[in-house]
């Protein structure tokens, strides 16, 4: 891609990141894209590569893990502006290296660190109005399934009728089928004329993120933003509990397994800096390239990303 003026504004959009942080005394902090450890999630694959001594390492999806550990040693409110990877990833929203601002802000509400999101976002997009709602309620919006009362069969008549795809739903778990619905039937209509938040998702989908109780049902504290149909951003109130982040991590690794992916390797490091404590703690990371396309009314990040895997 040449287009002089996106390559501007690209430069443009960047210094005012930096700005719109550093009016808010949150550090930047630039860790390293080589890593011993990859992130562990179920769908997201590392790039793999190796050290001198033919050690493996692993090209980062996301400076997660090295920002905690920089939390934990009492460094303070910290963001990153990163090229990251994801290996077969691809598509008008993907492209294996593409730029993630990530921020963690320690003592802070849900409320006002929500409200500090859209201020980034409308950095962007201008001045959007917003909305928020659970899960649950854009699921049952949908779908008119209740997610705390269906089950496995019912979830797999619904995407066998309404969703065209080459997954065999009759093979996976109940989770993984109303995730497919959420991801390919649901989120292309979220956030039509104004950015939406999507909070309170499934217990199964907590990953780094703590759970709460709401009525009789446990929930995740992770919430997503959307506009136009694209998932903006993924952002959590962070996991600090290192025995329940271990579990989870092997819980993961037990699913990859049956899914007959690779084993990952656990941080042990991250695990140490969770114990250590990283306080009350919110963080979310922004994909630069998706709100790019969406400023300039492209279909495709590959139109706002200078080099795209395919130009190369």
């Amino acid at each position: 891609m040449y287009n002089k003026k996106i390559i501007e504004d690209r430069a443009f959009l960047l210094r005012k990141i930096r700005n719109f942080f550093y009016k808010k005394n949150i550090l930047e902090v630039d860790c390293p894209i080589l890593t011993k450890y990859p992130s562990i999630d179920t769908h997201i694959e590392s790039m793999k590569t190796k050290f001198f001594n033919e050690e493996i390492g692993y090209l980062h999806t996301s400076p997660e893990y090295l920002m905690k550990r920089l939390l934990s040693k009492g460094v303070g409110d910290i963001y990153q502006i990163s090229h990251v990877f994801r290996k077969d990833e691809v598509g008008s929203l993907h492209n294996m290296e593409f730029t993630l601002i990530e921020w963690y802000r320690k003592n802070i509400s849900y409320k006002k660190f929500i409200l500090e999101v859209i201020e980034l976002i409308q950095i962007f997009l201008g001045n959007l109005s917003f909305s928020k709602t659970s899960f649950k309620k854009i699921f049952y919006k949908y779908t008119k399934i209740d997610i705390e009362k269906t089950n496995k069969k019912t979830l797999y008549e619904f995407a066998k009728k309404n969703i065209n795809l080459a997954t065999p739903f009759k093979n996976i778990d109940k989770d993984s089928i109303m995730m497919v619905i959420m991801n390919t039937y649901i989120e292309p209509n979220i956030g039509k004329n104004k950015i939406t938040i999507i909070d309170n998702y499934p217990l199964s989908q907590s990953a780094l993120a703590k759970t709460k109780k709401i009525n009789n049902s446990i929930v995740s504290e992770r919430f997503e933003f959307f506009f136009k149909g694209i998932e903006l951003g993924n952002g959590y109130h962070e996991l600090t509990d290192y025995k329940e982040q271990k579990k989870r991590f092997i819980k993961i690794n037990k699913e990859r397994k049956n899914m007959k992916k690779e084993i990952l390797p656990i941080d042990k490091k991250l695990l140490l800096a969770l114990k250590k404590g990283l306080g009350n703690c919110y963080g979310i990371a922004i994909g630069f390239d998706r709100l790019m396309m969406l400023r300039h009314k492209k279909s495709s990040i590959k139109d706002v990303i200078l080099f795209p895997y395919e130009d190369l």
